[in-house]
């Protein structure tokens, strides 16, 4: 039960950052396609690098000592999201680079971290190689289960009751 919590919960925080950051970014990016496309794009990217550097790494050291810290620093960096975003969306419009800088490793740098825990708790289960394909392949939807229960919170509860910053330093 602790690998699908594990796997499930880190799925949907990583989905609840790429939810509340495009409202986060709204008043500075305008909540368009654009705007979105970047979002959803940055984390897929952060997805995509956490999975294949989370893999990497469980093969390196012991995933046991690795899930800890990399919740512990994902945590902080969701926390602080709110705050860096606010600051770098207060500069002069010249500094626009500045926001969209801080904005995007706001989501991947949790957002990788978070992904890399899939991978190291996989590393965990797998016991034997006969059961490599119902390991993963039940890990992978359990996953997949956590980042449509994290969206589908945030999107249609948490954002319609809860202000972002709150959200974000709950959540970290």
């Amino acid at each position: 039960y602790e690998a699908a919590a594990l796997v499930a919960g880190s799925s949907a925080a990583v989905l609840v950052v790429e939810l509340t950051s495009l409202r986060l970014l709204a008043p500075y990016l305008g909540l368009t396609l654009e705007t979105s496309t970047i979002v959803i794009g940055t984390a897929l990217a952060a997805i995509a690098v956490g999975s294949w550097s989370g893999g990497r790494l469980a093969d390196r050291i012991s995933p046991l000592r690795a899930i800890g810290p990399l919740l512990a620093v994902s945590g902080v960096a969701v926390a602080l999201t709110p705050f860096a975003v606010r600051a770098a969306g207060a500069l002069p419009t010249a500094w626009a680079l500045v926001l969209i800088l801080v904005s995007s490793l706001s989501i991947i740098v949790p957002g990788s971290l978070l992904a890399a825990v899939t991978p190291m708790v996989t590393k965990l289960r797998l016991t034997s190689l006969d059961e490599t394909g119902t390991v993963v392949g039940r890990l992978s939807g359990i996953g997949t289960a956590g980042a449509i229960a994290g969206t589908v919170i945030t999107g249609f509860v948490l954002i319609s009751r809860v202000p972002v910053s709150a959200i974000l330093v709950g959540l970290g």
